[in-house]
């Protein structure tokens, strides 16, 4: 049997199936009589609104070497604007919306279109700013290059399995990290009784657990960006020391966001920590952090370290979660490592889509 998305409306109000195959006789379009033919459009119309997911049909406009160029919306169903944002589409081409389209949507679409093979797949849509799952299926005679299109906007499921992945990976490695970290804060904390020792302590592993346990989170509201930080830092200088500092403007992120920002100020703490300017008394780390339009920008300097002969030969699993983290799952952000003979350097750029509130 024909899917569901392989099945079109033929401009009669009937039904015709795209996949090369026979259509099963139970899916067949009656023989309705000619006065019935607005009724039946009428409710064929009002089933492919009532639906969830965004439908479409579209005209492919190929260029004079055959190539796919842009397509037309020649009919859009009423959750088409929710699932895409776009407004008044029909008889528009997509490149009149967004001219900076990814060219793989107009290339699978021309497929479709030139060959008749149904398509389903999941693609970003970067100019849109979403994720899609989509069904294609070439609508009427092969000369016509029309393409009917039934899709679901998956953003936020893909986050989530982003996510999930860079937990997954990020937990393996803070697992092997843990044992150094620990020590450190051992080595670390002063007290002068055994008791004030032990209290100093448990406070550091209680504020490295903090850390953990905020990356666990799902969902929440907002984070502080300076609480955030000021509790990562606590795991990782002794009493009273200000090897580790910060400043920048309030921003409350996002527990996405926020989480994206410690797993990173985490992994270039911990490399400090072991090879960096925080495994000397004399070394210091400096963060500052600023607000550009929709990106946020840290800048990690470190000195006073163990003398840096220029960039590891060997990338470890560290600065790929780094890089990890920067980007969104449309591959926005990016980060720069500048390996000083004074101390690494490192610049984040993380896009903020979910950047809650700024306060002076």
């Amino acid at each position: 049997m024909a899917r569901a998305s392989d099945i079109a409306f033929n401009g009669g109000g009937g039904a015709s199936s795209h996949t090369g195959n026979p259509m099963p006789k139970e899916l067949e379009a009656p023989d309705f009589p000619a006065e019935s033919s607005a009724s039946v459009e009428s409710d064929y119309r009002a089933l492919i609104d009532a639906m969830d997911q965004g439908a479409c049909i579209i005209e492919m406009i190929f260029d004079e070497m055959e190539e796919p160029a842009d397509y037309r919306f020649l009919r859009v169903n009423q959750a088409f604007e929710r699932q895409t944002g776009l407004r008044d589409a029909v008889g528009r081409t997509m490149r009149s919306f967004r001219p900076d389209h990814e060219e793989h949507w107009f290339h699978l679409y021309g497929r479709v279109a030139l060959t008749g093979i149904p398509a389903r797949f999941d693609n970003p849509a970067a100019s849109l700013g979403r994720w899609y799952q989509v069904s294609a299926f070439r609508v009427g005679a092969p000369d016509q290059r029309r393409v009917g299109i039934v899709f679901n906007d998956i953003t936020k499921r893909k986050n989530s399995e982003e996510q999930l992945e860079l937990y997954a990976s990020e937990m393996g490695h803070r697992a092997k990290n843990m044992l150094a970290v620990s020590t450190s804060l051992v080595q670390m904390t002063k007290g002068a009784t055994v008791e004030e020792y032990k209290t100093n302590l448990l406070g550091r592993l209680n504020a490295l657990s903090h850390s953990q346990r905020l990356l666990m989170q799902d969902g929440g509201d907002r984070v502080d960006l300076d609480r955030l930080l000021a509790d990562e830092a606590s795991a990782h200088q002794a009493d009273g020391e200000t090897r580790l500092s910060w400043k920048g403007p309030t921003l409350l992120l996002e527990t996405r966001i926020a989480q994206s920002v410690v797993l990173a100020v985490h992994e270039l703490a911990t490399n400090a920590a072991k090879y960096g300017a925080l495994s000397v008394p004399d070394g210091r780390v400096t963060l500052e952090w600023a607000r550009a339009e929709k990106y946020l920008t840290l800048l990690w300097r470190e000195s006073g370290g163990p003398s840096v002969s220029g960039e590891p030969t060997i990338r470890g699993l560290g600065t790929g979660i780094i890089m990890k983290c920067a980007q969104n799952i449309f591959g926005q952000g990016s980060v720069n490592f500048d390996w000083r003979t004074e101390g690494l350097a490192c610049e984040l750029v993380i896009p903020l889509e979910s950047l809650s509130s700024e306060t002076s």
